[in-house]
């Protein structure tokens, strides 16, 4: 889907159980939302 997340674990100790999400525009966000939405709640 051209989305991509990125292990937190480089910002420092117990942040390995996080992921980083970086958009750019309002229509980029939108289609991580819905994304997320449909892993989440399928």
């Amino acid at each position: 889907q051209g989305i991509i997340l990125r292990n937190a674990s480089s910002f420092g100790p117990h942040m390995d159980s996080f992921i980083r999400i970086s958009v750019g525009t309002v229509e980029q966000n939108e289609k991580m939302v819905q994304a997320l939405n449909t892993f989440f709640y399928k």
